[in-house]
């Protein structure tokens, strides 16, 4: 669920398990409505994340027998921010990629109302938006670490290439990250708490 006025990304994440006897290679394909003015702007990420046009991950991940890969997949919305309540939904489909009859499929409900809710995950930990977004030369990021946690955030291109990667403090719990070396455009991150994928989401530098 996300900020009808403010959310740039709502996102899904979801574990994918091989129950078979032998390894697969597996890819995700995503269906959906695209006249739903919620979800008509979404994308997927498998591994790498793609551009918002690519239904059917280019790439396969292999997933060993009685394996659970629960770090490369996220789906992610963007909200139009006019602060109307909206819901959409989305069904992804992962499937064997030389058997496609041998599938597995979820189905997300996506939602944006005018009230916010902070994302908490699994571990505790609090992982907010960059802010501003639109962003200048400098943004910042709630993260609360624990202990010994150790906290990155890469920022990658539309195709998925990452082009820049920060190491962030276990002792601030807001972080100050300078964007200044980013060209103007759109790009997404992703969060790492001891190399484990959070969040993804997406960024606008403008200047």
């Amino acid at each position: 669920m996300g900020n009808a006025f403010t959310s740039d990304d709502i996102y899904a994440k979801a574990a994918v398990k091989n129950v078979s006897s032998s390894a697969k290679m597996v890819k995700v394909k995503r269906y959906y409505n695209a006249s739903n003015a919620l979800v008509d702007s979404n994308a997927i990420c498998w591994g790498f994340c793609f551009e918002p046009k690519v239904s059917v991950s280019p790439n396969a991940i292999n997933i060993a027998a009685g394996a659970t890969n629960s770090v490369d997949f996220s789906g992610h919305v963007y909200p139009d921010k006019d602060g109307v309540a909206r819901s959409g939904q989305i069904m992804y489909t992962f499937f064997v990629d030389e058997s496609p009859n041998d599938s597995v499929s979820i189905v997300v409900t996506y939602e944006v109302t005018p009230t916010f809710r902070v994302a908490k995950f699994q571990n505790g930990n609090r992982v907010g938006s960059l802010f501003p977004n639109p962003a200048g030369d400098v943004v910042e990021l709630h993260l609360e670490l624990k202990g010994n946690e150790q906290g990155r955030i890469a920022f990658m291109d539309i195709t998925g290439r990452i082009i820049k990667s920060v190491q962030l403090s276990n002792i601030d719990a807001v972080h100050r990250i300078n964007v200044h070396d980013l060209k103007p455009g759109v790009y997404l991150y992703t969060v790492y708490i001891n190399e484990r994928a959070e969040v993804t989401r997406r960024l606008t530098v403008r200047r």
